[in-house]
């Protein structure tokens, strides 16, 4: 039998090897798109151009050009066999991946769905098919590589929702929800932290209602903040991990009932848990969550965990700045926010800030506060190796006052004297330095270090000023806090 009569897969005779090749690379490139677009949510109903163009056309373009010499070199069935190992090792590669992770349960539909498609591909009647994947692949190269350059340099811009629907209740309180990223209660003077000046969040605290036992649901900055925003725990929300999952609209959240009863709603975020890929911009008429990070970075949005093709860009991934944006310039775009709003319009503010989230490098005061700090200050570290490194977390934390006292100004101007306005600043959750062996670091953590945060919530026109709350409360009590003050 000659290589022009043999059998494929099965099905009729290919009589042409090169032509079975490259069903053979569309299916891998097919794999690949829906692996990441299911994974990831990722269309063009959901998710900006450019992001689900590369998604949609760079896989394609990817294996095209690797299977390249195989299609250009080997001749007759070797041709098919290369290419078709190619697709093999990929599909080993999924499961292996998804096992060693532990997510393949999770992940089999979407394997599954991958699987069929490639079926499908394969087992597809000769003609017209054939003739598409000829152009196809002459015409994708291209396209494929300019939107990945487009979407590795252009400018990020924040993501812009629809305004308030109806008329806000009467009287509608403006409503700030302030997260401090990492910051545990029990280093904070509040709870009895010492060697850690924080005079305007005391002058915050003693006109506000302190909360002694708020626990986080979870030690992780993405579900923690969708627990506050949602009002539920990560099994009902649907974040239990940081970048992994993507919070299914289904979920009502806080800004999306807000914006429907007449309010201005706009995020601001320093962090890349918290980007609106990951279902967090939902609801918010501007969400605003640019990073300070280098142009590859921006493939995490993508997730190499899902496409071979992105792992070419593995080695430079992890080598850019830090995805994530220094308070002031997160403040700054809320300050430009507000200060168009409506003075009469009520609004809701989400501002997220992460500079106390390690590593840590105070610098000028904050480095002062830092070293005088070290191997003084109460509570000290759970395991002296990580002493200095808990000094210079002290350093950080100190900045957010400053942060603190810049916010409280720029709202006064909106809101004269805070009559207004209500405001609850707390954390997403703690860190660890040696807690339960837990070194720098919080997501293994359920102790105290990481689930024991603080809480403050600021009445309109100080009501309630000097309460001090020992009943435990969570991040789930957020939401039916904000409603009701709202009138909801």
């Amino acid at each position: 039998m000659t290589d022009k009569e043999e059998p494929v897969l099965g099905a009729a005779p290919m009589k042409d090897p090169q032509r079975l090749a490259l069903r053979l690379v569309f299916a891998l490139g097919l794999f690949d798109l829906l692996q990441m677009a299911l994974h990831r949510g990722i269309s063009p109903f959901h998710g900006e151009w450019r992001l689900w163009t590369v998604v949609y056309l760079v896989p394609f373009g990817f294996y095209w050009l690797l299977s390249l010499p195989m299609r250009r070199f080997a001749k007759g069935k070797w041709v098919v066999r290369l290419c078709g190992f190619l697709l093999f090792a990929r599909l080993v590669k999924f499961v292996i991946a998804h096992v060693w992770w532990g997510f393949f349960l999770t992940a089999a539909p979407r394997y599954g769905i991958g699987l069929a498609a490639c079926a499908v591909v394969l087992f597809l009647p000769r003609g017209i098919f054939d003739q598409f994947l000829k152009w196809f692949f002459r015409l994708v190269p291209v396209p494929a590589a300019a939107f990945l350059l487009v979407f590795l340099t252009a400018e990020e811009h924040a993501n812009f929702g629809p305004g308030p629907e109806g008329a806000p209740p009467q009287q509608a309180p403006n409503l700030v929800l302030v997260s401090w990223d990492t910051v545990r209660a029990d280093v904070l003077p509040m709870y009895g932290g010492t060697m850690l000046p924080m005079p305007r969040l005391q002058e915050f605290a003693d006109q506000s209602i302190q909360f002694e036992d708020c626990v986080a649901h979870a030690p992780i900055t993405g579900p923690s903040h969708a627990s506050m925003l949602t009002g539920v725990v990560p099994p009902s929300h649907g974040l239990r991990s940081n970048v992994w999952e993507v919070m299914p609209s289904r979920v009502l959240r806080l800004p999306e009932i807000l914006r429907e009863h007449g309010y201005h709603t706009g995020g601001f975020v320093a962090a890349y848990p918290l980007r609106n890929r990951f279902g967090f911009g939902r609801g918010f008429e501007v969400y605003d969550d640019r990073m300070n990070e280098s142009v590859t970075q921006r493939l995490k949005d993508l997730g190499y965990f899902d496409s071979i093709w992105v792992l070419a860009f593995a080695p430079f991934i992890g080598k850019g700045t830090t995805a994530s944006t220094p308070g002031d310039i997160v403040q700054d775009r809320a300050f430009q926010w507000l200060n168009q709003l409506p003075a009469e319009e009520p609004y809701f503010m989400f501002l997220h800030l992460y500079d106390a989230h390690g590593p840590w490098t105070p610098k000028g005061k904050y480095k002062e506060i830092a070293d005088a700090s070290l191997g003084k200050a109460s509570p000290p570290a759970a395991d002296p190796i990580d002493a200095d490194a808990m000094a210079r977390y002290r350093g950080d934390v100190a900045m957010m006052d400053d942060y603190l006292a810049e916010l409280l100004v720029e709202l006064d101007k909106h809101d004269p004297g805070l009559k207004n306005t209500l405001i609850l600043l707390t954390a997403d959750h703690g860190e660890c330095f040696g807690e339960g062996g837990i070194h720098k670091n919080h997501v293994d953590s359920l102790y105290e270090a990481t689930q024991h945060v603080p809480m403050f919530l600021y009445l309109p026109g100080g009501q309630g000023a000097g309460t001090h709350v020992e009943q435990t409360v969570t991040h789930s009590d957020i939401l039916p806090t904000f409603l009701a003050a709202a009138g909801i």
